[in-house]
């Protein structure tokens, strides 16, 4: 259920429920609503495939394709964008133009903080030198701008694409509300977090790092997770994949050992989750969302109502209310906001 902002003491607190009518009366359409985009996007980025020898995920899958089929413009159209965004990012600085500061997606994307807005013309000029491998060879070689340009950059962009554009199918659709109602009485006392970071921990060990780190920062921009909660997910179970650690392994030729290298991972993952939250600096974070969130999410579930029948009225509820524009819409915008 949402709930007012805590610090907002003047204001009285208030919860809703996105469903609360028994799910034997919900829509058979509501209920495909939540199932199928869920569980598509339980498969594009949780679910590890082996391609050609190879451990993957079907987005990571998609960006190695992106990246493959448009290796000779990428370049040019990171050039581009970066040069794009320090132009806007000056105009909206300088000149401050209404029809980009009453909009508020436009405002975000450009209207910075001054170390931000130096940190673009920088990194515009910077890409310039390497695209056209001019100036001191120390910015542009292969092993600094060369490095960052031809390999990380695209791989981001690529990842960043699908990611953007497909994670509704884990946000938007109930799956969080359904995990968060089961695994809530788990999560929360053992490592101080809300159930539904479970799919963000899931996300992060079974699909991709980055995509966790992205999942999280939505959730918190959304008022569902605290200042201390995004930054515990963020730092404790947004770590190592099982894709990331298949390839380290094949760099040093100990494949034979993933056993016993994944074993080790895991329960030092377990212990960095269980300790680090409960001290500094970490556990000197602020329980404050995001102050631009609309509504804060709270997992109480109420009595005489057992924990799945909660989840899955919620889950049904937020399907129904979750809009295909807006998701798209969404989707695009987080593109362009990370990419």
């Amino acid at each position: 259920m949402y709930m007012s902002d805590p610090a907002q003491s003047n204001e009285k607190n208030h919860s809703q429920s996105y469903h609360t009518e028994p799910i034997e009366r919900s829509n058979r359409m509501d209920v495909l609503k939540f199932m199928i985009p869920s569980l598509v996007g339980i498969l594009l980025f949780m679910i590890p495939l082996s391609i050609q020898g190879e451990i993957t995920i079907p987005v990571a899958l998609l960006a190695n394709w992106v990246q493959s089929a448009f290796a000779g413009v990428l370049p040019i159209f990171i050039t581009v964008i970066l040069m794009l965004t320090a132009v806007m990012t000056a105009i909206t600085k300088v000149f401050k133009p209404v029809w980009i500061l009453e909009k508020p997606f436009l405002k975000g994307l450009f209207g910075v903080s001054t170390f931000w807005f130096l940190a673009r013309i920088v990194a515009a000029f910077f890409a310039v030198l390497t695209f056209y491998e001019s100036g001191p060879k120390f910015i542009w070689s292969g092993e600094t701008g060369g490095l960052l340009f031809s390999d990380l950059i695209p791989a981001l962009l690529a990842v960043f694409l699908f990611a953007g554009l497909l994670l509704p199918l884990l946000l938007d659709f109930g799956l969080l509300e359904l995990c968060g109602a089961l695994l809530t009485k788990i999560i929360k006392p053992i490592f101080t977090l809300p159930g539904r970071s479970s799919i963000d921990c899931l996300t992060s060990w079974l699909g991709d790092g980055t995509i966790g780190i992205l999942l999280t920062s939505k959730q918190y921009e959304g008022g569902f997770y605290t200042k201390r909660e995004a930054a515990v997910i963020g730092t404790t179970f947004s770590v190592v994949s099982i894709t990331f650690t298949i390839v380290v392994l094949t760099l040093v030729d100990l494949q034979h050992m993933f056993f016993q290298y994944y074993l080790t991972i895991v329960l030092a993952g377990l212990a960095a989750a269980l300790i680090c939250p409960r001290i500094p600096p970490l556990s000197k974070k602020p329980n404050q969302y995001f102050e631009h969130a609309e509504n804060h999410w709270d997992e109480k579930i109420p009595r005489h109502t057992s924990s799945f029948k909660w989840g899955i009225n919620q889950a049904v509820g937020k399907a129904k209310n979750t809009k295909w524009r807006h998701v798209i819409k969404g989707g695009v915008q987080t593109f362009w906001i990370c990419g």
